[in-house]
């Protein structure tokens, strides 16, 4: 079995990118793979983070080698030349180097994943505990806050991601319009 730190950076991007299945609800991609309801259950069960999703194309900062041989990865949307502007979404106010840091990939030797770093400044639309929280409920949450304006355009954002890092869980939300624009060919 292949170890995650044997992998080149962009097998590793396509190994985190795989880590993001879709929440599913309104108009659904049939390519693409979606959470059961007992998998919702479970990314929501602890505090999670509810961040935007961007639609650039998901790159890396390089790895660092830190404390005790552990290497980190940056993980980053990188939203600049043909990723900076799509026809479904605008994207106006971007940092000034147009990359958007999505997650740090923590690495061992031994060599499993070992954590997400969450001390980043991430842009989160909420911060919670989900555990109390049923089925409904959590698509309650997830209507509402995808509703909001963009963090980095004019427009309604184009879905959200779920995160939780105790369990090492992630979910991403698509608001239909964009899914709609996507299914026709894009």
């Amino acid at each position: 079995m292949t170890q995650l730190c044997e992998l080149s950076p962009g097998q590793i991007m396509s190994w985190y990118h795989s880590k993001i299945p879709r929440i599913p609800h309104g108009n659904q991609n049939p390519k693409k793979r979606y959470l059961k309801e007992n998998e919702i259950l479970e990314l929501f069960d602890g505090i999670v983070h509810i961040q935007e999703k961007v639609d650039g194309k998901l790159s890396y900062a390089g790895f660092f080698v830190g404390e005790l041989g552990f290497n980190r990865l940056d993980i980053i949307e990188d939203m600049t030349g043909k990723n900076t502007c799509h026809k479904h979404i605008e994207y106006t106010k971007l940092p000034s180097d147009k990359r958007i840091r999505l997650d740090s990939v923590i690495l061992r030797e031994s060599p499993e994943i070992i954590n997400f770093d969450n001390n980043l400044k991430c842009l989160d639309y909420a911060v919670i505990d989900g555990s109390k929280l049923d089925i409904q409920q959590i698509y309650r949450l997830l209507e509402c806050v995808a509703g909001v304006s963009s963090h980095f355009g004019r427009e309604r954002i184009e879905g959200l991601v779920i995160k939780n890092y105790e369990k090492q869980l992630m979910g991403k939300w698509i608001n239909d319009e964009f899914e709609d624009h996507l299914n026709g060919g894009e």
